[in-house]
């Protein structure tokens, strides 16, 4: 599902998001301390449901998965899609590498069930940890890979990604670039989002540090 698609589900209905991070048996206990930015990620992760990116990998070596179900009342249909994520290492470049996979988003409705018959690849990577004084810089790849439809085209989008911890929360900014007519095409749309979170009260959080 591209950043255009989301737009309009929000528009029209409401949407919730359940995350879920399962810890796999083989994470490593001290993963947190190996590799560096896990503070960081910490205070300016977003786990609300909207279009916003935050740019921070996830705990290495832990499986995460993300369902996002949403409904549409206007066409009075149940949508959903299934994304898998993990961190492949506990140290070095690609601790700060997120790799994605999300499946075909599902379409359920009074009569039928149907999907948009494509899957999207994605990689995170965490270029630059926000010290204090140079914010968190990331940038995310996706590609969006159709099946069993003869004339779809694969798009890919491109997202930059800031991200600035304040003492009341953190400001983000993304800026993207999408193909529309496949990825050998010219045409290309561009877009941004700018957005804020504020921590009202961090004892409050389901999982501050999320250590064993």
């Amino acid at each position: 599902m591209t950043l255009t698609e989301l737009s309009p589900q929000i528009r029209r209905g409401f949407a919730v998001s359940a995350s879920m991070a399962i810890c796999a048996s083989l994470q490593i206990a001290q993963a947190a301390d190996v590799c560096p930015g896990q503070d960081v990620s910490s205070h300016q992760a977003v786990t609300a449901f909207n279009s916003l990116m935050d740019g921070q990998p996830g705990t290495p070596r832990t499986l995460q998965l993300t369902v996002i179900p949403s409904y549409d009342v206007e066409d009075r249909a149940l949508r959903g899609q299934l994304t898998v994520e993990r961190v492949v290492a506990t140290s070095g470049f690609w601790c700060q590498a997120q790799l994605a996979l999300s499946g075909p988003s599902l379409d359920v409705d009074e009569s039928s069930i149907d999907s948009d018959k494509s899957v999207t690849a994605g990689w995170q990577q965490r270029w630059l940890i926000d010290d204090g004084s140079l914010p968190t810089v990331s940038t995310v790849i996706s590609v969006q890979i159709p099946y069993d439809e003869p004339d779809a085209k694969t798009d890919i989008v491109l997202t930059g990604i800031v991200a600035k911890s304040m003492q009341w929360g953190a400001v983000y900014l993304n800026a993207f670039a999408e193909t529309t007519d496949g990825a050998d095409s010219s045409s290309v749309d561009f877009g941004g989002v700018v957005g804020a979170k504020r921590v009202l009260n961090g004892s409050l959080a389901v999982c501050r540090h999320c250590d064993p």
